[in-house]
């Protein structure tokens, strides 16, 4: 199992490196006519939906920070936040919060899930979740993190209708290889490459530590369960992107923990009171999923403020992002021995 394991970790590295390198020689030259030639008249009516949903918004308030980061979180509508605010998300490390990505479609799949009591092996159910997953991907314009995934969340729910469990793995792969065959281009994109490093990282990070502690205490204390895998996925995504967004832009946010502990949360409540809003008049809903964005704001400009909370002038080059991935390996490597080494001693 180990020696597959690392196999497939042998393999999404090569390519994730070969996607580096070639990043670095040669970009599209047209990236928005690649994604304007997606299912045009799809995207003509979700456009139209959408922009329905911000012009809402803008009757919320008329704070336009507030308005478009409410937008950009729920909708994938970008265009309207500020330089300003773009720069707060970034030196805090809350950049994958204002932009949509598979964390956001998580936390709606893991919503429906509850909604349907969990009944993962009814075909009607998984039909249903499914097509919302797949419509609100298509809705904020089918970004490739979104996409990511879309297509994971797929084929989990395709392997439990049969009673199976999928090896992350194996179906991080799969996801790779159907986007590359869709479109061979994706592996230039930035939100590609991020993605899939983040995942990979925590598969790889989450397996080790689960070891590490007493599982049955962990669920006997929800709470602390909660907090402690929140930590534990922020910390193995952070190590997963940080030499990608270290080469691309530069810049490391040494408080990223802290941010999530407050971020994560906060786009959960944001996202349910942003659907609930959706399919309801009521706009005491709708003042209170702008207080929480309004609040979110003002602590992460905060954080912005406390001395060194980024790093900035990386910009490390090709080859030594690819040594920062091989050092993560041998430090993946080294700890794995460890722990086998104290079980045989147990």
């Amino acid at each position: 199992m180990r020696r597959l394991h690392f196999t497939a970790l042998l393999g999404l590295t090569i390519c994730m490196m070969v996607g580096l390198i070639l990043y670095n020689s040669f970009h599209p030259a047209d990236e928005q006519a690649r994604h304007a030639s997606q299912a045009p008249s799809a995207h003509k009516m979700m456009d139209n939906y959408r922009h329905q949903m911000a012009a809402r918004y803008a009757t919320l308030t008329t704070d336009e920070a507030d308005r478009s980061v409410l937008a950009a979180m729920t909708l994938g509508e970008k265009k309207g936040v500020s330089r300003e605010l773009r720069r707060i998300y970034a030196v805090t490390g809350a950049a994958h919060v204002l932009a949509l990505s598979g964390l956001h479609l998580s936390i709606i799949y893991m919503l429906l899930m509850r909604l349907t009591l969990n009944r993962q092996r009814s075909i009607l159910v998984q039909t249903l979740i499914l097509s919302m997953v797949w419509g609100y991907t298509l809705l904020t314009g089918l970004a490739t993190s979104t996409v990511r995934s879309a297509i994971m969340l797929t084929v989990y729910s395709l392997l439990s209708l049969g009673g199976r469990r999928g090896q992350p793995l194996n179906v991080l792969a799969l996801t790779a290889l159907i986007l590359m065959l869709a479109d061979r281009t994706v592996v230039y994109d930035i939100g590609f490459q991020l993605s899939f490093a983040a995942v990979l990282s925590i598969i790889f990070i989450t397996s080790v530590v689960d070891e590490l502690v007493d599982k049955s205490w962990m669920m006997a204390h929800p709470l602390v369960k909660w907090m402690w895998d929140l930590m534990v996925v922020s910390v193995a995504a952070q190590i997963g992107v940080a030499p990608l967004l270290a080469y691309h832009f530069g810049t490391f946010s040494p408080y990223f923990l802290l941010t999530n502990l407050i971020a994560i949360p906060s786009v959960t409540v944001i996202l349910y009171l942003a659907l609930i809003f959706w399919v309801t008049p009521f706009d005491v809903v709708g003042e209170l999923l702008v207080g929480v964005v309004h609040i979110l704001n003002k602590v992460l400009a905060l954080l912005a403020q406390i001395p060194y909370s980024v790093i900035d002038n990386l910009h490390p080059s090709v080859v030594q992002t690819i040594l920062i991935y091989v050092g993560f390996g041998c430090w993946y490597a080294a700890v794995l021995k460890l722990l086998q080494k104290s079980q045989n001693i147990v």
